[in-house]
């Protein structure tokens, strides 16, 4: 399936965010993730279910000064 992750047009296989973070070797602290403009719990990752079309924001957290 088609979804656009962090703006850009991607195909993949998985079918929910934690799988998807798998696939991208993401860790998975500090990080947020929302899709279609709405935040998901880091608990829910394994059950939401990504859908065609879905637009998938993920956004790592830095310390800055």
């Amino acid at each position: 399936m088609e979804i656009l992750l962090n703006g850009a047009k991607t195909v993949v296989q998985e079918n929910n965010i934690f799988d998807l973070m798998q696939r991208i070797n993401q860790n998975a602290d500090g990080i947020a993730v929302a899709v279609n403009e709405e935040v998901i719990p880091k608990t829910e990752w394994k059950s939401f279910t990504i859908n065609e079309n879905d637009s998938i924001l993920m956004i790592t957290a830095t310390q800055g000064g």
